[in-house]
């Protein structure tokens, strides 16, 4: 009786080795892939069509010490942006300048930035300057003029280092209301 409790105890053993093993490596994947997401730059709004876009690679067990590998190249992409603006902004007529509109880098931030506001149509409306960090833009006027009414868009932010090269990209909703 005490060889048949042998056989089930190593048995278990085993099981419970197997069990933590097979753990260990969906752990080690999901960790992959969620440092991955979080460290993914997306695709330049510029790039050429004629590129084929690149899909992450699902972590398995077969490249898990490939993707760690890759996953440990230093990125220089900040891990955060703080965004300071107003999301609705007022223009008295389409050619003036906003009595409201406020875009801040805020001084926690790690690199400069510039962005650009696009409306719902693709349109591309304003072309901001390189703003540095702990600085702000007031008094912004569209470089096109819009007839009245209300637009909503999105203002992508270009995080950029010193050679004014994006790093990655931010995107914010927000509102252009055309008086006149």
């Amino acid at each position: 009786m005490s060889e048949n409790n042998n056989a089930q105890g190593n048995a278990s053993g085993r099981n419970h080795k197997i069990l933590l093993g097979v753990c260990a490596v969906v752990i080690v994947a999901l960790v992959g892939v969620i440092v991955t997401m979080m460290n993914r730059q997306p695709e330049s709004d510029n790039a050429d069509a004629s590129e084929p876009l690149r899909r992450e690679v699902l972590v398995t067990e077969d490249n898990v010490e490939e993707a760690i590998a890759e996953l440990s190249q230093p990125t220089e992409a900040p891990p955060s942006y703080r965004v300071k603006m107003s999301t609705t902004w007022h223009f008295e007529d389409g050619a003036s300048v906003s009595s409201d509109a406020y875009v801040e880098n805020a001084d926690t931030n790690k690199t400069p930035v510039y962005f650009d506001v696009i409306l719902d149509s693709g349109e591309t409306v304003l072309e901001s300057p390189v703003i540095p960090i702990g600085e702000n833009m007031k008094n912004i006027k569209l470089d096109k003029e819009l007839s009245a009414g209300r637009y909503p868009a999105v203002i992508v932010y270009h995080l950029v280092d010193e050679n004014q090269e994006t790093l990655t990209t931010v995107r914010m909703g927000v509102t252009l209301d055309i008086a006149h």
